[in-house]
């Protein structure tokens, strides 16, 4: 990455840094992501986040913030704050079109977040259904450079349309729930796809 292009990248994270957290919270995302050694506390300091995301790392600016908010998915307290880190991934990730398959983990940890939080969070259902037709659009994609990268390797597990599988068959729409995972069996996803058929085509016989 180009010195200028890490330096405007790093001045948009530490406005957001500093703009969506108050110091408590910053403190708290601080003390709580513990894989790096931190180092200083100094929040006005503008290397400070670079010591919590490392835009020009080996994860990249939507990876690395796909990975921290992974630590504050528990307890439920603690998902207004993984949503915000998310959102911010998810938001430069499109603006720059990203690396296909950081897009594709962000889409699954905020499908986990949204659901989880559904019970708090009016609006969580529909984010989380929203977050999983997102990355289902994104599958065809994501499949062809998993088995670029990973050519031995059967495609893994898709929360997208695990997740939307479920909340159709929840609300007892069968025949849109069959077609769905017929659609992920086809692309070759890992998941239970032929078993939901079979228990969502037995219900519909009821």
């Amino acid at each position: 990455m180009r010195a200028d292009e890490s330096l405007r990248i790093m001045n948009d994270l530490l406005t957001w840094w500093h703009s969506e957290f108050t110091k408590e919270e910053q403190d708290f995302i601080v003390a709580k992501y513990q894989p790096m050694v931190i180092g200083s506390r100094d929040y006005q300091s503008e290397n400070s986040v670079s010591k919590l995301i490392r835009p020009d790392g080996s994860l990249g600016m939507v990876g690395s913030l796909a990975a921290l908010a992974t630590w504050f998915m528990s307890p439920k307290e603690n998902l207004p704050l993984a949503r915000k880190i998310l959102a911010k991934g998810l938001e430069r990730g499109e603006a720059e079109e990203g690396p296909i398959l950081d897009r594709h983990f962000t889409y699954s940890r905020m499908i986990e977040i949204f659901y989880k939080d559904r019970t708090r969070d009016p609006d969580a259902l529909e984010l989380a259904i929203d977050a999983c037709k997102q990355q289902i659009a994104l599958s065809r994609d994501a499949a062809e450079q998993f088995l670029r990268e990973y050519p031995a390797q059967p495609l893994p597990h898709h929360t997208g349309y695990h997740q939307l599988a479920i909340i159709l068959e929840k609300e007892k729409n069968y025949s849109d729930a069959i077609l769905l995972c017929q659609k992920a069996l086809a692309a070759g996803w890992a998941g239970d796809w032929e078993k939901r058929i079979a228990g969502c085509t037995r219900k519909m016989d009821k």
